[in-house]
């Protein structure tokens, strides 16, 4: 299969999940919770609900793959890594903030 073909099936498979997903809300009164708003509790049903959470995932799943082919090597791999990561950010300001630790890469040389 080439490049793509990936590309189109990646496509196609996140086109038909955001129907499934646009079904299930509509039907259930649900939206997709808003990064532009503060996070509320009541956005936990959206998750718990078994169609709109597997849409999601799949979604989410095919955009990964999608964005690994579309995206070069080295940027990826940064990714990956904690380039960019709310998890890092987060590790980063606590330990700035806190002031016990220093976050850096050293070689280590004996």
């Amino acid at each position: 299969m080439s490049t793509f073909q990936q590309v189109r099936q990646l496509l196609d498979l996140i086109t038909k999940s955001v129907d499934t997903l646009e079904k299930a809300c509509t039907g259930s009164g649900m939206e997709i919770p808003s990064l532009d708003e503060s996070f509320h509790p009541a956005q936990m049903a959206f998750w718990a609900n078994p169609a709109t959470a597997g849409a999601m995932a799949v979604i989410g799943a095919a955009s990964t793959h999608l964005s690994a082919i579309a995206t070069a090597p080295h940027v990826v791999i940064h990714q990956s890594l904690g380039g960019v990561s709310l998890i890092n950010v987060s590790i980063r300001e606590i330990a700035q903030r806190s002031e016990v630790l220093e976050i850096g890469c050293h070689p280590h040389v004996p």
